[in-house]
C-alpha cells in the first residue's frame, strides 16, 4: 500500500527549490551588477588617464610654444655664463668708440648704476649719453655701467641680462645696444609698447649691429637661470654697497650727487682729466 502523501508536502519542497533557484539568479544577477559595475569603473579610470594625459601634453605645447613665440625667430641654445668685460663688481668699462672694453683707461671714473626700467635711469641717459660719448672717446673720463635689476619684470631683469650677454660676446656693439635699449624704456614709460620679450630684445640687439651667431643664443640664455643668477649678484653687490635706489652715480667708487646739482654733461666736464 502506497504511503499516504502528508497534504502541503510537495508543496513546501517546491517551495525551498524555488526559493534556491531564486537565491542563485539574485547571486547571478549581482555578480553580473559588479562586473558591469567593475567594467565601468575601469573605463571611467582609463578615460581620466587619458584626459589628465591630454591635458599634460596640451600644457607642454602650450609652454613650448609660447616659449619658442617668446624667441621669436632665435633657435639657438643657452651659452654659459663666462663674463668677459665685465669688473669683478659687475661694471662694464667703456672704450673710446663705445665698446665695451676690460681695463680702465687711468681718467676719472665715472659709474652709473642703471635698471632699464628705471624711470630716472632713462632720463639720466636721454641727458646724458652724448657727453659720456664725448668723453668716452675723448678719453678724459672713464664711464662705466653698471646694470642692476630693483624694479623687476622683463626689461629690467632680461634687459640686465642682455647687457651682461652683448657685454661679452659683442663688446664693440654694448653702447649702441644700451641706447637702444632706453629707447624701449622710453616707449614702454609713456605706454606706447608693452615690455619685451627675449626675442624682442634679440630685435634690439640686431638693430645695434650684434652679429647674428650671438642673436642666436641671446633669448635662451639671457632667460636661463645661470644669466638670471649674474643679474641678482650684480643687484646683491649693489645693495652690499650700500646704494638703494637708480640712478646711483659714483667718482672714483664713492657715490656722489654733485652730477644731480648742474646736470651730467656739467659734472663730467668738471671731472674730466686735463689734456695734454
Amino acid at each position: 500500500m502506497a504511503p499516504k502523501q502528508t497534504p502541503g508536502m510537495s508543496t513546501e519542497k517546491k517551495t525551498k527549490e524555488e526559493r534556491r533557484a531564486e537565491a542563485r539568479n539574485k547571486a547571478r544577477m549581482l555578480r553580473e551588477q559588479e562586473e558591469k559595475r567593475a567594467k565601468r569603473n575601469r573605463i571611467l579610470t582609463i578615460v581620466s588617464i587619458l584626459v589628465v594625459l591630454a591635458l599634460v601634453v596640451f600644457a607642454v605645447v602650450k609652454i613650448v610654444t609660447s616659449k619658442a613665440s617668446d624667441h621669436g625667430s632665435y633657435d639657438g641654445e643657452k651659452r654659459t655664463v663666462k663674463l668677459a668685460n665685465v669688473t669683478d663688481d659687475y661694471g662694464i668699462y667703456v672704450g673710446t668708440k663705445g665698446e665695451a672694453v676690460a681695463k680702465a683707461n687711468g681718467a676719472p671714473t665715472v659709474g652709473v648704476y642703471s635698471d632699464f626700467i628705471c624711470t630716472h635711469c632713462n632720463d639720466l641717459e636721454k641727458a646724458a649719453g652724448a657727453a659720456y660719448a664725448k668723453h668716452s672717446a675723448a678719453g678724459d673720463v672713464q664711464v662705466q655701467y653698471f646694470p642692476v635689476s630693483i624694479l623687476g619684470g622683463s626689461m629690467s631683469q632680461l634687459g640686465a641680462a642682455a647687457a651682461f650677454y652683448v657685454a661679452t660676446y659683442s663688446p664693440d656693439n654694448y653702447v649702441q645696444f644700451q641706447e637702444k635699449l632706453f629707447a624701449r624704456t622710453d616707449e614702454i614709460l609713456k605706454r606706447t609698447k608693452a615690455q619685451p620679450t627675449a626675442g624682442e630684445i634679440a630685435d634690439i640687439a640686431k638693430a645695434a649691429g650684434v652679429p647674428d651667431d650671438v642673436l642666436a643664443d641671446m633669448p635662451a640664455s639671457i632667460e636661463s637661470k645661470e644669466w638670471q643668477d649674474v643679474v641678482q649678484k650684480a643687484t646683491d653687490k649693489f645693495r652690499e654697497k650700500g646704494f638703494k635706489g637708480t640712478p646711483t652715480v659714483t667718482l672714483d667708487g664713492k657715490e656722489t650727487e654733485e652730477w644731480a646739482k648742474g646736470g651730467m654733461p656739467a659734472f663730467l666736464d668738471s671731472v674730466a682729466k686735463p689734456t695734454k
